[in-house]
Formats: C-alpha cells, structure tokens, sequence
C-alpha cells in the first residue's frame, strides 16, 4: 500500500515541480518584456528587474544599492582587484556587452559600493 502512495506522491511531486519551472519561466519572460514597454508597466518592470540586480549584489557581500553590472565593471577597469574577480567581471561582461555594448563600464557608479561587506 504504501508503494502506491509513494509512487503516486512522486508523479505528483514532478508534475507540480515541472508546472511550478514553467510557471517562472514564463513570468520571468513575461517580466523582461514588459521592462522594455513605455509607460507606468514599462517603468514598473524596469524597477522590479533594478531590485532583482540589487539585491543579487547584495546576496553576494555587495552594497546593496549598487548593480551587479555596476560592481563588475569596477572589477575590470580597476587596478586594484584581485585576477580572480577580473575574471569574473570579464565572464559576465562578455554577455551583457552583447545586449548593450560595454555594459558595465557605462554602468559604473562611482558614489555607491561603499557599503559593500566584501569589495
């Protein structure tokens, strides 16, 4: 008896898995389209998608009201920095530079990065 209930928990445990990736798939396209549309939507979406950048800055010892895109571009123009973070920087530089050309570099913002735990 107890097979059956775990065998179908298990169906049930992918189905909900694979609906639930599907589900944030679509709303993280749904998000990245309507950053780009003029207006009150537009403005909203851009926002959201500003806090996600911060706060994936934040999560990973940045200041938290800096961009990754921001952090990044330090780290690559900066004599200062370690190889192992140049590295870094250039690897996710590479693809935002393909959306917007040098994208970090224009996303440098000299006043922030001050609060960050770890530079």
């Amino acid at each position: 008896m107890m097979n059956i209930v775990w065998k179908w928990l298990g169906r049930i445990g992918k189905i909900v898995g694979a609906t639930i990736l599907r589900a944030m798939f679509i709303c993280t396209l749904s998000m990245a389209v309507l950053a780009f549309m003029p207006g009150s939507i537009g403005k909203w979406a851009f926002n959201f998608w500003l806090s996600v950048d911060q706060f994936g800055n934040t999560i990973t010892f940045g200041d938290p009201d800096e961009t990754i895109s921001s952090r990044m571009g330090k780290w690559i123009t900066e004599d200062d920095v370690g190889e192992g973070r140049v590295m870094w920087g250039n690897a996710l530089c590479y693809f935002l530079d393909m959306a917007d050309e040098d994208h970090c570099q224009n996303s440098i913002d000299p006043e922030e990065g001050k609060d960050a735990v770890m530079q």
